[in-house]
């Protein structure tokens, strides 16, 4: 949950670019996907620091690295690692 005010996270997977937001920094990168394969190797950010957020965008950046496999289920893009399910995103 982000702090009242706080703009929600959000990624957008374009050609093999990914853009998005941590809830303080852009996020930046690439992804690899072939079928319901799914990476996102070297993702980057801009660096401000947000008291009350940092921790959530971290978690996030984290877990993008841990993303090995992708499916969707009744209209949400499941991100998986491990065989567990890691993140589910919603088209906006």
């Amino acid at each position: 949950t982000m702090p009242d005010g706080v703009q929600q996270p959000w990624l957008q997977l374009a050609g093999d670019q990914l853009s998005g937001f941590g809830g303080c920094n852009r996020l930046m990168g690439g992804f690899k996907m072939d079928g319901s394969s799914l990476s996102f190797p070297g993702v980057g950010s801009t660096k401000m620091f947000c008291e009350g957020v940092q921790p959530t965008e971290s978690a996030i950046k984290q877990m993008l690295g841990q993303v090995d496999s992708c499916k969707m289920d009744g209209g949400l893009l499941k991100l998986m690692g491990a065989g567990n399910e890691l993140a589910a995103l919603k088209a906006e």
